[in-house]
């Protein structure tokens, strides 16, 4: 009886954090959702990609060099607007849930690693985490690697205490669908040389690691792997380029003082919820109770390989010539958050006072900084009103974006996108213009403006080009942003030899 009613309690508790997770993203949802012209792009693929019945094969380009990611991130986005066509906000309400489903899975990994204590306190952490809390609102391609991220994690750690071959399948399918996603997941495959030294001792298991971890990497990479086999793997091979030329073109300060003293303590601070200082001192204290714990032999084998693999990555991201901007780092929330909580579990077990204080602290500061990502952008609702207008100018008429330049882009796809959402948009509709600042930057004089507005700092005028036709190529700098014509820009630049 007694156990029963510590599983309910557990049970319990856990629900009633993902109830705080909810209510605290839900909370404005409507108005800060990201809309980005990426977001706005990638979500007219998926439209086009439901038009014309057919399956993305390919991702966007990295802005790092030239290869792609896999197209999966595209066919996660036709889910919800096929499921739910009639609601606009569906793929972000998809990306809120799958964020309480990265709460959930930091109290399994918890759990896992060291109890059900430590399993309320990460999915608590990453309740009020702010940037968590940012990602849930955040129809990126980079976000859905927190998911990813926390299944790697859980099966990493689910194997080292179990050593059942399932596990290394789940820490492949994770990692490799986060490197589909983006190739911040690569640094995710640290856990496989890990779990292959600390568990396997014959041929046979050996045998059985490399089949279960290669089928969980391929599972959701070979879509990507299958399209660049058709190009000689020249994808494949410009990664490779990457790794070992390309990278050095970007500057990174090497020094460590800085890595350490700058950018982990604010990088921390974001994670845990706090500025630098908090960053700073949370990460000292964070120090001092892993050494004690380790040296007093106070840890589990476990962890010790859990800290490992964190130590590998931190090293790691040391050493590569990358921006470390956040949105890069997002495979790391799931690993520092889950060390975050550990930490905290010791300081309550030396000392609940003190560990109450240190917990009520963090979670205070995580509610307290996570106002700064409740910024109610009204991108949307500002497209919306120049959308009106021109209804009330062409009634009944269906519009065609079409772009000024590329610098248009940022603007051109996101008011195409505002236009589909209105069923507005048809790529053989009545043409308008996205020229930035005024219609004298059209280059056109007989181009009358119909409507005006601002997107995300930038000041844009809509003109009428019904009577341009002929002028509207990509050689006269106009470019197409309807819905189909960004499909096939996206999806068919291979098939046309570039």
């Amino acid at each position: 009886m007694r156990q029963r009613l510590k599983i309910d309690r557990y049970q319990l508790i856990l629900a009633i954090i993902l109830l705080l997770a909810f209510v605290i993203r839900l909370r404005g949802f409507d108005l800060r959702f990201l809309f980005s012209s990426d977001t706005a792009r990638d979500l007219l693929v998926a439209r086009g990609a439901i038009k014309l019945n057919q399956l993305p094969w390919v991702g966007s380009f990295s802005s790092a060099g030239p290869f792609v990611f896999g197209p999966n991130w595209y066919w996660f986005l036709m889910l919800p607007i096929i499921l739910l066509p009639n609601v606009f906000l569906s793929p972000w309400l998809f990306m809120l849930v799958i964020s309480l489903g990265f709460v959930w899975l930091l109290a399994l990994a918890g759990k896992i690693l060291g109890g059900k204590r430590l399993g309320l306190i990460a999915a608590l952490i990453a309740a009020v985490s702010p940037a968590v809390i940012g990602i849930s609102s955040y129809l990126t391609q980079h976000g859905l690697v927190e998911i990813c991220a926390a299944v790697a994690l859980v099966g990493f750690l689910a194997y080292l205490k179990s050593g059942k071959m399932r596990f290394v399948f789940l820490t492949g399918l994770g990692a490799g669908a986060a490197v589909s996603l983006h190739y911040q997941g690569v640094y995710l495959l640290v856990y496989f040389p890990i779990m292959f030294f600390v568990k396997i001792r014959d041929i046979k298991s050996a045998f059985k690691f490399a089949v279960a971890s290669g089928l969980g990497l391929v599972l959701l990479l070979w879509p990507m792997l299958l399209w660049d086999s058709s190009r000689n793997f020249r994808n494949l091979e410009q990664l490779i380029y990457y790794f070992r030329v390309g990278q050095y073109r970007f500057w990174v300060s090497d020094r460590w003082l800085l890595y350490v003293g700058s950018f982990w303590p604010t990088f921390l601070g974001k994670i845990a919820g706090g500025p630098f200082v908090a960053g700073m001192l949370f990460g000292l204290s964070s120090l001092v109770v892993i050494s004690v714990s380790v040296i007093r032999r106070k840890v589990s084998l476990t962890f010790l390989y859990f800290l490992a693999a964190i130590g590998i990555q931190i090293i790691w991201l040391r050493y590569l010539r990358s921006e470390r901007l956040d949105g890069y780092l997002i495979y790391f929330h799931a690993g520092l958050i889950l060390l975050v909580g550990w930490v905290l579990n010791q300081i309550l077990r030396i000392n609940k006072i003190l560990g109450l204080l240190a917990s009520f602290s963090l979670i205070v500061s995580g509610l307290y900084f996570s106002k700064d990502t409740m910024n109610y952008n009204n991108n949307f609702q500002r497209l919306a009103i120049v959308r009106d207008q021109l209804e009330k100018k062409f009634p009944g008429e269906k519009l065609a974006v079409y772009g000024k330049g590329l610098a248009t882009s940022n603007v051109s796809y996101s008011f195409s996108l505002a236009l589909e959402a209105s069923g507005d948009e048809s790529d053989f509709g009545r043409p308008v213009g996205i020229c930035l600042y005024s219609s004298e930057n059209c280059g056109l004089a007989n181009a009358t403006e119909s409507a005006k507005g601002e997107f995300q700092g930038q000041e844009f005028s809509v003109v009428d080009l019904s009577e341009n036709w002929n002028l509207l190529t990509k050689q006269n700098g106009w470019y197409p942003f309807s819905v189909l014509a960004v499909y096939d820009d996206v999806q068919n630049w291979w098939r046309k030899g570039i």
